[in-house]
C-alpha cells in the first residue's frame, strides 16, 4: 500500500478536497526500477524531455490574402450585402 511507501520516504501524500494525492520522489522511482527490474533507460513520462515535433507541417490555410475586416462602424448589413458575391 501507499503508507508502506510513504513511510519509508518514497512517496510524498498530499490531501485536497477529501482526495489524497502521491508523488513518487526520486528515491522512491530508484526503489521501483529496483523492485520491478528495470533498465535505467527506462524514465517515467513526467521526467522526460519534450522533444520538437518532427512531424508533418502544419497546412497554411486558405491561399491568397484574407479580406481586411470591418470595423464596427462599416459592419453594417448593406456593406455585407454589397461585399457579398452573387
Amino acid at each position: 500500500s501507499l503508507q508502506s511507501l510513504k513511510s519509508r520516504g518514497y512517496v510524498k501524500e498530499q490531501f485536497a478536497w477529501r482526495h489524497f494525492y502521491w508523488y513518487l520522489t526520486n528515491e522512491g522511482i530508484q526503489y521501483l526500477r529496483d523492485y520491478l527490474h528495470l533498465p535505467p533507460e527506462i524514465v517515467p513520462a513526467t521526467l522526460r524531455r519534450s522533444r520538437p515535433e518532427t512531424g508533418r507541417p502544419r497546412p497554411k490555410g486558405l491561399e491568397g490574402e484574407r479580406p481586411a475586416r470591418l470595423t464596427r462602424g462599416e459592419a453594417d448589413r448593406d456593406t455585407y450585402r454589397r461585399s457579398a458575391v452573387p
